[in-house]
């Protein structure tokens, strides 16, 4: 019976994308997803507030592609399952949807109150779940707040049809009538539906469905059915419909009028709380002045400044990507600053940590560049106003906005040479890393009209000083960096990656954890999953020592089975890796070296990268040989002393593919140094390089173009 109607209501609903944000809350999405500090925790805060982000943000998660076993339902785990990446693809095609779309879906039906109610409905829901001890309070809270989803849906799909039907409806039974006999189906059924395109047997989905049954029937339903109920009953702004609900909570929960009242009254609190951390409105409006469509245009326009802006840098983006050195980034930078801003005169003071100074540099090879180039200031010199908008973080001008200030004579010179009134120093940052100063050269009334593009102005030199930042880790703007300065950079970045990663594994393992549970204990498989879970563990440690790899490890020496390492790392790699890409392994073990006390952990990192490489560089099939042989001798050992081992190890893992280019050959072992292309971070071989030699051991490549690659590694046993 459900199918049927499903597909029914497939055929009338042509699309369930473009259902309409409230403007304020999308800016909001969108400024959390450009800050480099925003957490998940934060980004899921923000979509739970909004129906139709919601929505959005579970189907992406639950959809076929994702590979999800398991259904999600919980808006902080969708958006953990998706990344940060999709969350602000999803934020920023909203975003231009929107701009160009709400103020039409406004006047037909007032979204600030859909907003309201869906947000209140939810608050009280909850409550409701936690007073009668539901188990799931939080799926109780997205129920509610997207159990009139299908209005949202409905309107999309029949503007105008269905604007008629919000006119013409006097309460919730002519609405139910409207939409049954002009569209075909209910507001009620087509939010069930979407859900359950989601979650198939989902409860939530009964829950929207039978939102406006009689009450008789609700009383003999599941308890989420009848929370969902209550809280729209609760939810109403009319008195007589809300003392109605009253009688209802009674009649389900046994919760007398001052419970309810308690209730309410702490949910249009948070919702009033939410209203404002939103900017959506100031105070309680009166129920009258939600009568008809939300006029407030102030955060519509907002949306469409920000993808004038999206849309701006979007061209910009593309030129420094294709920028393959620092001046043709500075040539990118004054070019679009002349388009986008109409900035006529720029020069560049490039921040170099080593001297600690600002040295003027510029894109041209002639007299243009002249007479600041290597020209220094002193990054802390506090009478500079160009050092001090490094040192601040901030925009500073020589027109005294809003106090008086004074330049030096240096930045006199500057204002002489741009030929201008003043000077506009822009600084450029990643990270909170100093990268340099943009100084704009302007009259007093073009920088009157730059201080409205604040915004974008920041936005471009955050990309102008990620793009120097990315040319000066690869190349060295003044010396190469080595190799320890290039693994702190990483660190860094590494850090945060490893607080996600973590959370990813956590989840995993208790996924596998419960799946073990629920296998017999004569069960082949559960020794596969203590390997899977062991090896999540590894990976773990992994993590937590990203942010710190660049400094040498304290390890862990037992003694290791060769022939049970291998044998663990190949069956864990063989689906994951090597059979989807046809690669076939070859593996042949010294008898005479059994065993090797070393880091078992460490190993395992080392060979894990090396396989990876060797299948990665074979996308066709191919062969892999993995073999160890024992050394009598401590000859290729990391160690001059030569009583610390009698004997050691030979580890030779090899592949048949196309070889290592010449130009990457020689620089192998450094950091950011791969021949896999722009999605690579070329790290591996030199993480495995570093950990080879904490190992006391060492590591060879030899290479061709007809003979593959090859790499030995040779430790003491």
């Amino acid at each position: 019976m459900v199918v049927k109607r499903d597909k029914e209501i497939s055929r009338i609903i042509k699309s369930h994308d473009g259902l309409p944000s409230m403007p304020s809350v999308l800016l909001k999405l969108v400024e959390g997803c450009s800050r480099e500090d925003s957490t998940i925790e934060e980004l899921s805060g923000i979509i739970s507030v909004d129906p139709s982000l919601c929505a959005r943000t579970i189907h992406m998660a639950n959809s076929p592609y994702m590979g999800v076993q398991e259904t999600i339902t919980s808006v902080a785990k969708a958006v953990s399952r998706l990344g940060e990446d999709a969350i602000k693809n999803l934020a920023t095609t909203t975003l231009v949807r929107q701009a160009f779309g709400y103020s039409r879906w406004n006047s037909l039906m007032n979204l600030t109150m859909f907003w309201r109610e869906s947000v209140l409905c939810a608050s009280i829901a909850r409550r409701i779940a936690q007073k009668i001890s539901y188990p799931r309070p939080e799926e109780a809270f997205l129920t509610g707040l997207l159990h009139d989803i299908g209005k949202l849906l409905l309107l999309v799909n029949f503007s105008e049809e269905y604007a008629a039907i919000l006119r013409e409806a006097v309460d919730d039974s002519d609405l139910l009538v409207g939409e049954k006999e002009k569209i075909g189906v209910t507001h009620c059924e087509v939010g069930a539906w979407l859900i359950r395109q989601w979650d198939p047997k989902s409860l939530m989905a009964d829950a929207v469905l039978y939102h406006h049954e009689p009450r008789e029937r609700i009383l003999d339903a599941f308890p989420l059915v009848k929370i969902a109920y209550v809280s729209h009953a609760l939810c109403q702004n009319d008195s007589s419909t809300l003392l109605m609900g009253v009688n209802i909570v009674k009649a389900m929960f046994g919760f007398g009028p001052s419970q309810v009242e308690e209730i309410v009254s702490a949910a249009n609190q948070e919702v009033a709380q939410v209203a404002r951390s939103f900017d959506i409105w100031t105070k309680q409006l009166p129920v009258q002045e939600f009568a008809g469509p939300d006029k407030r245009g102030d955060k519509q326009k907002d949306l469409l400044y920000e993808v004038r802006d999206v849309s701006l840098l979007s061209g910009t983006l593309q030129n420094f990507l294709r920028a393959d050195c620092r001046d043709a980034i500075l040539r990118v930078v004054e070019q679009s600053l002349q388009i986008l801003f109409h900035v006529e005169e720029v020069f560049f003071f490039l921040y170099v940590p080593e001297k600690d100074v600002l040295v003027g540099s510029s894109p041209h090879r002639d007299d243009r560049g002249g007479p600041i180039t290597g020209l220094e200031i002193a990054a802390q010199n506090d009478r500079s106003l160009i050092a001090r908008s490094l040192s601040k973080r901030m925009f500073l001008d020589s027109f005294g906005h809003p106090d008086p200030v004074i330049m030096t004579i240096a930045e006199e010179q500057l204002v002489h040479l741009a030929g201008t009134e003043g000077i506009l120093c822009i600084p450029m940052l990643v990270r909170g890393q100093s990268v340099g100063v943009i100084v704009a050269g302007t009259s007093e009334s073009q920088f009157l009209r730059l201080t409205g593009k604040v915004k974008l102005l920041n936005m471009f030199a955050n990309h102008a000083a990620t793009s120097l930042h990315v040319e000066e880790m690869k190349k060295g703007s003044t010396k190469k960096i080595d190799a320890s300065q290039q693994l702190d950079s990483a660190a860094t970045i590494a850090h945060k990656i490893g607080h996600e990663v973590n959370n990813r594994l956590g989840i995993m393992k208790n996924y596998i954890k419960i799946l073990g549970m629920k296998l017999p204990e004569e069960d082949s498989a559960l020794g596969e999953l203590k390997i899977i879970s062991e090896e999540i563990d590894r990976v773990s440690q992994i993590a937590d020592q990203l942010s710190d790899f660049s400094r040498q490890k304290m390890r862990q020496y037992l003694p290791v089975s060769i022939e049970g390492l291998f044998s663990g790392l190949l069956k864990i790699l063989d689906v994951s890796i090597l059979r989807p890409k046809n690669i076939v392994t070859h593996l042949s073990l010294d008898a005479r070296a059994t065993e090797i006390v070393t880091d078992e952990d460490a190993l395992k990192q080392v060979l894990i990268n090396l396989i990876k490489n060797a299948a990665e560089a074979m996308p066709r099939g191919g062969n892999i040989h993995l073999r160890t042989n024992r050394i009598d001798t401590p000859r290729g050992l990391g160690s001059d002393d030569t009583t610390k081992a009698s004997w050691g190890l030979e580890i030779t893992v090899s592949d048949d593919g196309p070889g290592i280019p010449d130009h990457i050959k020689s620089r192998l072992f450094e950091a950011y140094n791969t021949s896999k292309g722009a999605d690579h971070s070329g790290l591996g071989l030199s993480i495995v390089h570093n950990i080879v030699e904490e190992l006391n051991g060492t590591i060879s490549c030899e290479t061709g173009r007809d003979t593959g690659t090859s790499f030995r590694i040779v430790l003491p046993l």
